[in-house]
């Protein structure tokens, strides 16, 4: 398989040891196994074969080495929800606790300097610091050579994909429950919003409001920050509405033009200035899930900034995990019967955390 040859030839220095002890039939026979060779059964059966012919206790080590690779790749291009809105921190040195900080200052307005008069400070002042600590996920998936060469739907050649959404969809659940609880957005972080969480169902009119409530908030000496909002997060439910919301060049409105009321409505169009703001949006199927409290989790949605602008929260990776890490499990030399059965073992690992930040970063409404 040339492509894997050639990610195999452009990985990192210290993988260069594990890629030199296998040969290139041995990294196609791998290949093949995990990702299929054209359909071709007694082909498969062959490089199954081949693979589990390689030297004691390599044909886990070597799939590990492809499957990271692919893994890498998936998670690499797979699109994620909740990372829009936070700052990444790549390469946290330590699981004890870690600072999210936030700084305000340097961006009031400038006082006037008189002639010959001396200029005055603008102090940077760090306005709140949370912790979190980052946290190991992960789990182990076995496969032995019979459930190879009898899998007649190919699902072993899925498992980096499997593996990769699992990995994706724990991350966007932690992420996701900093924000959402059981019953709805979480009110200790919007509590930037003038009433806290609203209850307003998503329309035209109550977008418009929420995002003239963010325009609205300041900073501590009372500045406007232009908290613009970037992102339109909604639940499965209401995509669909809130793509007609954010897309639609005209709404149109019903009007009554009798003037007692009980005539007959026309309609009247007008210009969907919404669509102007370039708010994407943000489908999180996590939201049903971690809201319960009776319908809210179909009708729950919130609006947040640019994390560039104004962050809402912090995920941070564990140096040496910012891409998830596929291993061989290390059962000891002395477990002999392990190290030579025909049981493929792979452990997959991932290390992060996170917290919030900046409440005036979003505003959110259950909706109801």
């Amino acid at each position: 398989m040339p492509e894997l040859l050639e990610l195999a030839q452009g990985w990192a220095a210290e993988d260069a040891r594990r890629q030199s002890q296998f040969s290139e039939a041995e990294l196609a026979a791998a290949a093949d196994l995990l990702f299929g060779n054209g359909g071709d059964p007694r082909r498969r059966a062959e490089r199954i074969r081949q693979c589990f012919a390689t030297t004691t206790g390599s044909a886990a080590l070597l799939t590990a080495d492809v499957t990271a690779r692919e893994l890498q790749a998936l998670y690499t291009h797979t699109p994620r929800v909740m990372e829009n809105i936070v700052r990444v921190r790549r390469g946290i040195p330590t699981f004890g606790p870690v600072e999210a900080i936030r700084f305000d200052g340097l961006e009031t307005t400038l006082p006037i300097v008189r002639e010959g008069a001396e200029y005055g400070q603008i102090s940077l002042e760090q306005s709140q610091t949370d912790t979190y600590k980052v946290i190991k996920y992960g789990a182990l998936f076995q496969a032995t050579e019979e459930a190879l060469a009898n899998d007649p739907v190919r699902v072993f050649e899925t498992m980096p994909m499997r593996m990769a959404r699992a990995l994706i969809r724990t991350l966007e659940a932690f992420l996701s429950s900093l924000y959402f609880g059981a019953d709805g957005p979480v009110d200790a972080f919007f509590d930037a919003q003038p009433s806290g969480v609203s209850s307003l169902p998503l329309s035209v009119e109550n977008l418009r409001t929420a995002v003239g409530q963010m325009l609205a908030y300041t900073d501590p000496d009372g500045d406007p920050i232009v908290a613009q909002p970037k992102y339109l997060m909604v639940p499965p439910a209401l995509q669909l509405l809130a793509m007609e919301i954010l897309n639609s060049i005209n709404l149109v409105y019903p009007v009554d033009t009798s003037g007692s009321g009980s005539g007959t409505p026309e309609r009247m169009g007008t210009r969907n200035v919404l669509a102007d703001l370039n708010i994407q949006l943000l489908v999180n199927p996590w939201i049903p899930s971690l809201v319960t409290s009776g319908t809210k989790g179909a009708t729950s949605w919130a609006l947040f900034t640019d994390p560039a602008n104004i962050p809402a929260g912090e995920f941070g990776t564990l140096a040496g995990y910012d891409f998830p890490q596929v291993t061989v499990p290390d059962r000891g030399s002395s477990n002999a019967a392990w190290i030579q059965s025909d049981v493929l073992t792979w452990k997959v690992k991932s290390v992060f955390g996170g917290t919030t930040i900046d409440h005036r970063a979003g505003w959110a409404s259950v909706g109801q």
